[in-house]
């Protein structure tokens, strides 16, 4: 498909405003790809797109749930450029207690590159007793994440979200939470953090936490295996909020 032929979508996503098909279509086709499993427009547009993303995953399956969010992470950082002056990336695991495996910010080497967000990926388990109670605590989560985001500590110059630049949470889940959580949401939500949901639970449940609108915000599925669809619109998501800052 030609690049220029997706220009009306464009002006659909973000409106932008002051540029000429003809930069546009420059634009993407210089953008590095590295292998991104999405050699488009949208691929190309992630490459270059400046944002904060943030993956909270939260899922009790110790067995295939777990590897396809594992999965899903890895494909779409493929088509991402981790660094000072294009994408962060933070990855927060929950479960009963928040791990904080990559902190938003912190501009080396050593805590900022997909290197590094797929060997925490690797590492992380899920330890769930048969049997046992499932508790998921997405209020605490959230609340965590907000501290990560804008809390004491928390600053451009060190961790924290970077000012004037878009941020975009994709909630990975597969189990409803035990505890209050629409206050922590709603706190988030009004300091334009972008919620998507990628999940297995009750949907009304997703319906509760994501920002709207909910057809391109919320990805709810039955399966496991299936959670992979979500790939292109989590990059579409990405490209979006990237655009919307140029207007």
């Amino acid at each position: 498909m030609k690049i220029w032929a997706l220009w009306p979508i464009f002006l659909n996503l973000g409106g932008i405003t002051g540029q000429t098909t003809s930069q546009i279509a420059t634009f993407y086709e210089t953008a590095p790809l590295d292998g991104c499993l999405s050699p488009d427009v949208i691929g190309r547009c992630t490459a270059k797109a400046k944002v904060d993303l943030i993956f909270l995953i939260d899922t009790a399956d110790p067995n295939k749930n777990i590897q396809n969010v594992k999965k899903l992470i890895k494909e779409i950082s493929t088509c991402i450029s981790i660094s000072d002056h294009l994408t962060s990336v933070s990855l927060l695991k929950y479960r009963q207690r928040l791990n904080l495996g990559i902190p938003l910010g912190g501009w080396d080497k050593y805590t900022q590159s997909k290197a590094k967000l797929r060997q925490h990926l690797d590492a992380i388990t899920i330890n769930h007793p048969s049997g046992a109670e499932i508790i998921s605590n997405l209020g605490v989560a959230l609340k965590s994440t907000d501290l990560i985001l804008h809390g004491p500590g928390a600053s451009a110059e060190r961790y924290g979200k970077r000012e004037d630049v878009p941020t975009i949470l994709v909630i990975l889940s597969d189990n409803p939470s035990n505890d209050l959580f629409q206050k922590e949401r709603d706190r988030l939500s009004q300091q334009n953090v972008r919620i998507m949901t990628v999940g297995l639970a009750d949907r009304k449940y997703y319906e509760s936490i994501s920002s709207k609108p909910h057809n391109s915000n919320l990805f709810h599925f039955n399966e496991g295996s299936e959670i992979l669809l979500s790939r292109d619109s989590i990059l579409s998501a990405i490209c979006e909020a990237w655009f919307h800052c140029l207007k």
